[in-house]
């Protein structure tokens, strides 16, 4: 299957089907409702040192700050505050001694905004330092972001008996991580996916 973007993940998981899921052994669990998809290839899942991974995902993939700040629904005046605060200015006095912008007496306006952006937003559109990100931000935008998409449509007490658990902040040289640890049957788990109707298959390490 051609590598897709984690982005197609939800329309491929639930709105397709596979041909396994109609016809071989996976047609035994598969739910009736969902037999009436368009059939498609699943989603494919790879293990990872023990974690289910996004092999496709790339350092790019991270979002930018823009989308991160949800700047562009911000009010002018936010999305002044948000800009200054990152580049490290106290008050408005540090921008106007850096770059020669006063605050207009009438307030700030859109003219304003776009100076500061000239001087300033250069890293809107950049993607965002990973240490910025809380653990939860770390796990959906990130290589490890299948884990999520799991452990969101199993039940927890499904998630438990499979062998998936929740890990933060734990991996060798690296505090800042979140991802999805799987210690369990590949078979077991990839039958618990289908029962789900979810069309995902989890590959078994080293494959």
């Amino acid at each position: 299957m051609t590598n897709l973007n984690r982005r197609d993940f939800l329309k491929i998981a639930f709105g397709t089907v596979s041909a396994a899921a109609l016809s071989g052994p996976l047609a035994l669990v598969w739910p009736e409702e969902a037999r009436s998809r368009p059939v498609a290839e699943p989603w494919l899942i790879d293990l990872e040192d023990g974690f289910l991974v996004d092999r496709a995902w790339v350092d790019d993939d991270w979002p930018t700050y823009r989308e991160h700040w949800d700047y562009d629904w911000l009010s002018i005046d936010a999305k002044i505050k948000q800009l200054l605060t990152y580049a490290g200015y106290d008050d408005d006095r540090q921008l106007f001694n850096e770059h020669l912008i006063s605050k207009p007496r009438s307030g700030w306006h859109q003219r304003a905004l776009a100076r500061i952006e000239l001087e300033l937003g250069g890293i809107l559109d950049e993607p965002i330092d990973a240490d910025l990100m809380t653990f939860d931000e770390l796990l959906r935008h990130g290589p490890h972001v299948p884990g999520a998409y799991v452990l969101d449509h199993l039940p927890a007490e499904e998630q438990e008996r499979l062998g998936l658990k929740l890990v933060e902040g734990l991996s060798p040289g690296n505090d800042n991580f979140c991802g999805v640890r799987f210690r369990g049957d590949v078979g077991e788990l990839n039958e618990a996916l289908a029962r789900h109707g979810i069309n995902v298959v989890v590959r078994p390490e080293g494959t």
